[in-house]
């Protein structure tokens, strides 16, 4: 793997016991990603692809539980990359990750659902919260 190149130039690595957290993560990140896109195809109508979105406005499954399953396990198949390679640089890569989503979710895909659901986004996105409520 390429990136791990870039963890050699590092003064540290992360410890061999962070496998064990690494794995389980891993399967997570992949589920979730999993029915998430299942989800968008089989309840949406459409895919995760800006050119053929979901018609049809999904607040079931994982989406009742978080507004952006897909990007929350993506996010955990980074992590968990980071921690069963040991690579600092992936864990990095994470925070850089998380942090380019969450710009993308806040300044475009946010204000599109809300035009394209208008009301009904709204209640859903107050419903469902950012997570720091529970």
């Amino acid at each position: 793997m390429q990136a791990l190149r870039f963890d050699a130039k590092l003064s540290f690595a992360l410890p061999g016991w962070t496998t064990a957290i690494g794995i389980p993560l891993l399967i997570a990140g992949v589920v979730l990603t999993t029915i998430s896109l299942a989800e968008f195809a089989l309840i949406g109508k459409g895919t995760f692809v800006h050119f053929d979105p979901p018609k049809e406005f999904i607040a079931s499954g994982v989406y009742k539980f978080s507004r952006n399953p897909m990007y929350l396990g993506v996010l955990l198949i980074f992590i968990a990359s980071g921690l069963v390679y040991h690579s600092v640089f992936l864990l990095i890569l994470s925070l850089l990750l998380f942090l380019l989503a969450h710009l993308v979710v806040v300044f475009f895909e946010e204000p599109a659902l809300r035009i394209k659901f208008g009301e009904r986004y709204t209640a859903y996105k107050d419903a469902v919260g950012d997570g720091s409520q529970r």
